[in-house]
């Protein structure tokens, strides 16, 4: 996929579902976690849930936004051991409209909190 579908494909496909239960706010906070299995990252989160309530966090898996790609049904029909590879750039690159784009990381803790 070329970078202006990926990012197309985001904006208007994506996004629309990743944010639909979110609360906006002028002072977003982003958290990134990442890390080997066992690191901690389901205790970070349920401790960021604590911290800002479940309506202000979004959960951004990139495995998750595979099923996004054009190609993902047929390459699970026909050759799902490949589909990681070919969705692979497609899911990177959906990362980055949200790190980029103040419009789509407009979402965060609500102004309220410290």
């Amino acid at each position: 996929m070329e970078d202006e579908a990926i990012i197309s494909r985001w904006e208007n496909r994506v996004k629309p579902l990743v944010f639909a239960d979110v609360t906006t706010s002028h002072n977003p906070v982003t958290v990134f976690l990442g890390g080997q299995p066992g690191a901690g990252k389901t205790q970070a989160t349920k401790i960021a849930q604590q911290q800002f309530g479940d309506n202000y966090l979004v959960s951004i898996v990139g495995d998750d936004f595979r099923r996004f790609h054009p190609d993902f049904k047929y390459l699970m029909e026909t050759d799902p051991l490949r589909m990681p590879d070919v969705t692979a750039r497609a899911v990177n690159a959906s990362q980055c409209p949200r790190r980029d784009n103040k419009e789509s990381c407009k979402y965060g803790a609500p102004d309220s909190h410290p």
